[in-house]
């Protein structure tokens, strides 16, 4: 198991607030160890600060930022770790019976599709947003029988 596998399957700690979640789900090479920064899916950033602006502005108050860490690598082997994580914490917000939403942008988007073919239908969910993920369908490759 690499440092990566334990990165991505490490447990996260719901917030206390009763408000949604919005999962962020960041890209290739924007791995970061922190939940608070400057980047666009960290806790205090212009996005998500803006985010939680317009979300109060609607009626939607006490959201909370969580992010996904993996490693950001752009190899299948690190996307399905880090899909093997966002749906464990999926499942652990659904028992939870908070709302929530997943943001994804680049191969997170890869990882989020990938985690939610491991999941039921929920209520809760109140939507996915993807942007500017280059989608794929992984199909494995032919082995030769000589191997």
């Amino acid at each position: 198991m690499s440092a990566d596998d334990t990165l991505a399957d490490a447990p996260t700690p719901l917030p206390a607030s009763i408000g949604p979640i919005i999962v962020t789900v960041h890209g290739t090479n924007d791995h970061h160890p922190d939940d608070e920064g400057e980047r666009w899916w960290q806790r205090g950033s212009r996005f998500t600060d803006y985010l939680n602006g317009v979300l109060a502005e609607r009626g939607i108050s006490g959201a909370e930022i969580m992010p996904l860490h993996w490693s950001g690598m752009n190899s299948d082997h690190d996307r399905l770790s880090a899909a093997r994580a966002l749906a464990k914490l999926v499942r652990q917000i659904e028992t939870s019976g908070r709302p929530y939403a997943v943001l994804a942008h680049s191969h997170g988007g890869n990882v989020t599709v990938e985690a939610l073919s491991r999941l039921r239908a929920a209520e809760g969910r109140g939507g996915i947003v993807s942007f500017g993920t280059p989608f794929f369908v992984r199909r494995l490759k032919p082995v030769p029988w000589l191997i």
